[in-house]
């Protein structure tokens, strides 16, 4: 499945060479790594101009230390400080299928801190960011990162002393119990 995902990924790139042989907006696709749990990205533009890009990335087995590739939580942050002439006109985050179309899942226009991603299983994802350079003949610029933090998966132990415990309070409770009848 990750050899079709990455061809996708490379004819999305010629298509979007192409466009920018045309004289269109500009497209790019990334494909951002992120088996160490975070991501960096930026882009920067010349003047008068407008941009489509999309960031792709894989969450499988094994991804950040987990091995279901669950991911409890995760956030895309284009930062504030790294925003220099560009404002965004959609920025929506999508699941990828099998079929290489898109499954867009939120799609927001404020902010820079934007998809409090929950509960992604294994699979592709990507973020789209549209916009345009606002000040017209100057260039702009934008970077941000994407970070996910897997759930932490309790030890066998965990669940044993859980459990041992919930055993003692039980048995305080009815001696205390029979020691007022």
């Amino acid at each position: 499945m990750q050899t079709s995902f990455f061809s996708k990924v490379m004819a999305s790139a010629v298509l979007s060479a192409g466009l920018l042989a045309a004289g269109a907006a500009s497209a790019g696709t990334y494909v951002l790594d992120v088996s160490s749990g975070a991501a960096s990205f930026n882009q920067s533009f010349a003047a008068n101009s407008s941009f489509s890009d999309d960031y792709l990335f894989s969450i499988g087995a094994g991804t950040i230390g987990d091995p279901t590739g669950n991911v409890i939580a995760g956030t895309v942050r284009v930062g504030s400080s790294k925003l220099d002439n560009v404002s965004f006109s959609a920025i929506s985050f999508f699941k990828v299928n099998g079929d290489g179309s898109h499954t867009t899942i939120s799609t927001t226009i404020d902010g820079h801190d934007f998809f409090p991603l929950s509960s992604l299983v294994a699979g592709n994802y990507g973020f789209n960011l549209t916009g345009a350079t606002s000040l017209a003949n100057k260039a702009g610029s934008y970077g941000g990162n994407l970070t996910l933090e897997v759930s932490p998966v309790p030890e066998p132990a965990t669940y044993g002393m859980l459990l041992g415990g919930l055993g003692l309070v039980g048995a305080m409770a009815r001696r205390k119990k029979a020691s007022q009848a």
